[in-house]
């Protein structure tokens, strides 16, 4: 399943954020040839090419060129962005939800401060449309997530480091030094998280399922301060101190990132569900759990959309007649 939220560009819905960028320009065209149909509105293939073009460097383009299952599989992402977008815009339609002008102030003052100053923006092709989208992005979470969700979340956070280690026994060695040395100096010398052990151990923010099951449900049982026995899990053996919990700015964006993270995904979904989809077979099958165009039962055409367009071997009528042999959806 896509990804939907970050919090703008670097940092408040990735995929999402992404397709908005990249699809914001891409209208209508008139084309009769469908890519695909999202309740009243019309997908049509030139959209498609030209949401592959501005999601792809260079080099992504020349291996779809010469690789007919990459063009498919870019071809299929790019699909994907544009119903989802539409989708978004649906959504958000039947919440009533549309940012105002001072959101859309507030929009512009991040984003150029995010990209310095409006020369930034402007060599990120961020426009006026984008900027309403990612407004609309924050309008649409103030709607799905509470604050007595928020509080909870935070109720949840967790601060911790902790020494990871092989065997059962180093663990408990670890904890011997503790006695006498300082938690951060074991953790550098014996850990094998490495990401962790540069920093003494510590993991930052923790928020609930971010990491394994055997290690959170050990956290919550300590008192700040305190050190856990020896805990296994996959990784190895963990030796594990709570730390002061998190109370700042940062931690309450990673709550709202966190929970809203969920309530979007359940919310888009639940709206797809209800919208009825439908995919040119050229592209593969929607899958609405996963929120994407699954290329794997795509028809088998070599090339991207331009090769295809430009093929003098097949005329007009044949391609539509092959592209109306029937659409996927669900």
């Amino acid at each position: 399943m896509p990804r939907f939220l970050p919090a703008r560009p670097t940092a408040v819905l990735v995929v999402l954020a992404f397709a908005l960028a990249a699809c914001a320009e891409v209208t209508g065209t008139g084309d009769p040839t469908m890519a695909a149909q999202v309740g009243e509105r019309t997908i049509a293939l030139d959209e498609v090419s030209e949401t592959a073009d501005e999601q792809g460097d260079q080099v992504a383009q020349t291996e779809a060129d010469l690789d007919p299952q990459a063009a498919r599989a870019s071809e299929a992402q790019a699909l994907t962005q544009l119903i989802v977008v539409e989708l978004f815009e649906i959504g958000a339609g039947e919440l009533g939800v549309e940012p105002t002008e001072e959101d859309l102030a507030e929009e512009r003052e991040q984003l150029e401060a995010q990209f310095g100053g409006p020369e930034g923006l402007e060599q990120a092709g961020i426009e006026d449309e984008d900027l309403r989208l990612f407004a609309l992005q924050e309008a649409v979470l103030e709607e799905l997530v509470d604050d007595e969700e928020l509080s909870e979340g935070l109720e949840d956070l967790r601060g911790a480091r902790h020494i990871l280690v092989e065997s059962e026994e180093e663990a408990e060695d670890a904890i011997d030094r503790l006695d006498d040395e300082d938690f951060e100096d074991v953790a550098m010398d014996v850990s094998i998280d490495e990401g962790s052990a540069q920093q003494g151990g510590e993991l930052g923010t923790i928020a609930p399922g971010e990491l394994v099951p055997e290690f959170e449900d050990a956290l919550h049982e300590l008192e700040v301060g305190e050190v856990s026995d020896p805990v296994e899990s996959e990784f190895g053996w963990h030796v594990i101190e709570r730390l002061e919990d998190p109370d700042d700015e940062l931690a309450e964006d990673q709550v709202r990132q966190e929970v809203g993270q969920q309530e979007f995904t359940a919310w888009i979904q639940g709206v797809a569900a209800d919208t009825e989809i439908e995919v040119n077979p050229r592209f593969g099958a929607w899958n609405t759990e996963m929120l994407e165009v699954d290329p794997a039962g795509a028809l088998d055409r070599p090339g991207p959309l331009e090769q295809r367009a430009d093929d003098t071997d097949e005329t007009p009528e044949a391609a539509n007649d092959a592209d109306d042999e029937g659409v996927s959806g669900s």
